[in-house]
């Protein structure tokens, strides 16, 4: 795998399958095919000029699978040994089955955070996405609780609604947790604004 061809693709649910992350990407890009990874995969395109409009695209397209935006990057890391590859599957199965989901939550790593800007007006309402398929509204309670008071989760398909009695607790849940590891998928935590009249 050449490293400079290929993109690093993150944030998709559980059951995403080779197929649907294809799709996303060759109707724009020329992809020679994509390896899954469990909680990431490698989009390998036939060149670096490809991998380079394909994460220009990304960018552009703010692209989702499943109502989760993906996080596209440039892989400029040394590709895993089959060795690495044994070992990241084995931790992913470890954590997967052996620990409850309250208890997977890692810090961002450095160059992996889904940043976005507060609003000029924040709200005490943090929209959420990115965690598993099956999380349950106790275990997002859990999770943001040591941030602030939860007042009201509003559980969707693929996000939910945060809602918390102070307008700090907003901001210092979502300066912790966006970007945060849980359940071995980086979530995104954004805080609503006021509408403008």
């Amino acid at each position: 795998m050449d490293p400079v061809a290929a993109l690093h693709v993150s944030n998709f649910g559980m059951g995403t399958t080779e197929k649907e992350i294809l799709n996303v990407f060759s109707a724009h890009v020329k992809v020679r095919n994509v390896v899954m990874k469990g909680p990431y995969c490698f989009v390998n395109c036939e060149n670096s000029e490809e991998a380079a409009k394909g994460k220009a695209f990304a960018d552009s397209q703010h692209l989702a699978v499943n109502g989760s935006p993906l996080v596209v990057q440039h892989n400029h890391e040394k590709p895993f040994s089959n060795r690495d590859r044994a070992r990241t599957f084995e931790r992913v199965l470890n954590a997967t089955y052996d620990h409850p989901p309250s208890h997977r939550v890692t810090p961002p790593r450095a160059g992996r955070v889904v940043k976005h800007h507060i609003p000029h007006e924040p709200t005490c309402n943090l929209h959420v996405t990115g965690y598993p398929d099956g999380t349950t509204e106790t275990a997002l309670r859990e999770l943001f609780s040591p941030y602030c008071h939860v007042q009201e989760i509003a559980m969707k398909t693929h996000y939910c609604f945060v809602n918390v009695d102070l307008v700090e607790g907003a901001v210092s849940a979502k300066k912790a947790l966006n970007g945060a590891f849980f359940d071995w998928q980086p979530i995104q935590v954004i805080i609503g604004a006021h509408q403008r009249s």
